[in-house]
């Protein structure tokens, strides 16, 4: 393969670890790091501030991209369709299955967010509306999307700085960009069904989170200890308890913590980990969240 450019003769091939991402040829070198885990994919990307060609061949992938920065002068065809994609902070671009595309960048440093959902995923998150884990949006670029640009945003501080439980917040944010996939480009803009969900279903999930406060559990997890599939266990969770899985999670981690602070001889740093929290920065942080006060304080205070 070779780039328009002209005496462009070196090509650049990513090496993060996520297939659908590492199929892309750049003209320039990128600074790339990615994530990966049960057919949900990040990577963010930052480029140099030089003119730019990247090809990328058609993966079976969805793919959503965001400008984490104002996107530099950009033009790219897509399935065979050109467009211009200048946009601010927050644009995004959506590529669904099997879109070709090749990009050219004219100048300007650039910083991507990109988001990938397998066939499989989707057609495990969402079983009853597409079996075959294929959206039916055609390509587009310069979207303004504020529900895309708050998960990423979000999957970028994960990827950043991963804390408590991160596989079950970031499969939480793979399901909340399915569903708006769906509802917002799709064509489908129908209710989520509602099904009865027997109680026991979500309290044997609640007794699985208390046996396992210590280790990293995901969604899907959760949602085959229901017998559920991952889009109605996480509504039928949520109405049951008031809380996400991931936020009922944290909470009883800080409980369980509190419980091991009683015992004044224990390190910090110990019941952190033995709580499921990354470090004790990460507890310190989650714990004050909650509960308004770090813990070293907390303790203090429980303890006159």
């Amino acid at each position: 393969m070779s780039f328009g450019a002209k005496g462009q003769s070196q090509i650049f091939v990513p090496q993060t670890g996520v297939a659908s991402y590492d199929a892309l040829r750049s003209s320039q070198p990128l600074t790339a790091r990615g994530y990966f885990d049960g057919g949900f994919s990040v990577v963010h990307q930052e480029q140099v501030a030089a003119r730019t060609e990247q090809d990328v061949p058609a993966v079976a992938d969805t793919v959503v991209f965001v400008h984490l920065r104002a996107s530099p002068s950009l033009r790219a065809t897509m399935d065979g369709r050109d467009f211009d994609a200048i946009g601010p902070a927050g644009t995004a671009v959506l590529m669904p299955p099997g879109t070709p595309s090749r990009w050219l960048i004219d100048a300007g440093e650039g910083e991507v967010l990109h988001m990938h959902l397998t066939p499989a995923l989707v057609g495990q998150l969402l079983p009853e509306h597409l079996p075959d884990g294929r959206f039916a949006f055609a390509p587009r670029g310069g979207v303004r999307d504020e529900t895309i640009g708050r998960l990423a945003r979000a999957c970028l501080d994960e990827l950043r700085t991963p804390g408590p439980a991160s596989r079950l917040l970031m499969q939480s944010h793979a399901l909340a960009l399915t569903v708006h996939l769906l509802r917002a480009y799709s064509g489908d803009h129908s209710q989520p069904q509602h099904f009865a969900t027997a109680p026991f279903r979500i309290q044997r999930v609640r007794d699985y989170i208390e046996a396992n406060l210590g280790r990293d559990v995901a969604l899907d997890e959760l949602a085959e200890v229901a017998g559920l599939s991952v889009a109605h266990f996480a509504r039928a969770f949520k109405a049951m308890t008031g809380n996400t899985p991931y936020r009922y999670l944290v909470l009883r981690r800080v409980e369980y913590a509190k419980r091991l602070m009683l015992d004044g001889e224990r390190a910090l740093a110990e019941i952190a980990l033995d709580c499921g929290f990354a470090s004790q920065q990460h507890f310190t942080r989650q714990f004050a969240q909650i509960v308004g006060m770090p813990p070293g304080r907390w303790r203090q205070r429980a303890q006159w």
